[in-house]
């Protein structure tokens, strides 16, 4: 994951996700933090403070121990190898996330969609109506309960995280690999 900074176009962290191969990519609704999820069904959270402390302790090449986050730095190339802020596993395979504008909430489009709260290593609800899984999921900017997913069969649903069926689905000709609001 390489983390930019589009004005001077430069990089400014580049992270080692953890993942063998990311998935999707997401930043929290306050900016502070942003979730990666791979092909090894892990959601790690990262926190661009630690990032940053991260980048001091490599200026200086030691070893901490900060409130449980290790960072480790390999003097010969100067790689650091950081550990996420937090990490859950999903049951099942992920194929992309998004983060809820409004709450601590994001939701996860894979076998199943969930949707997860940061205060929770398990899902607080899951929907299935894809016969082969997800694709996307992406959460309305407005109603902060509305979200759209595009399922592997050619579907796509609208849920409403307060009940447990689609209020919506339809089934087009061809899957959707990308969808917006």
């Amino acid at each position: 994951i390489i983390l930019w900074d589009i004005m001077n176009k430069q990089p400014i962290f580049n992270i080692n996700s953890k993942h063998e191969f990311v998935k999707g990519l997401c930043f929290s609704n306050t900016g502070s933090e942003f979730i990666s999820v791979g092909d090894d069904k892990k959601i790690n959270i990262w926190s661009k403070n630690h990032l940053y402390e991260q980048q001091l302790i490599s200026e200086n090449s030691k070893i901490i121990n900060n409130n449980n986050d290790k960072f480790m730095i390999n003097q010969t190339s100067n790689l650091i190898d950081y550990i996420p802020y937090n990490t859950y596993l999903s049951s099942g395979s992920l194929e992309s996330i998004d983060h809820n504008y409004l709450s601590k909430q994001f939701c996860t489009a894979g076998e199943v969609v969930s949707i997860w709260d940061y205060n929770s290593n398990k899902p607080i609800t899951t929907f299935k109506n894809s016969s082969d899984g997800f694709l996307k999921a992406k959460y309305n900017f407005v109603e902060e309960n509305i979200i759209l997913a595009s399922g592997m069969d050619r579907s796509v649903s609208i849920y409403d995280a307060r009940i447990k069926t689609p209020t919506h689905n339809v089934v087009l000709n061809n899957k959707s690999a990308a969808m917006c609001w």
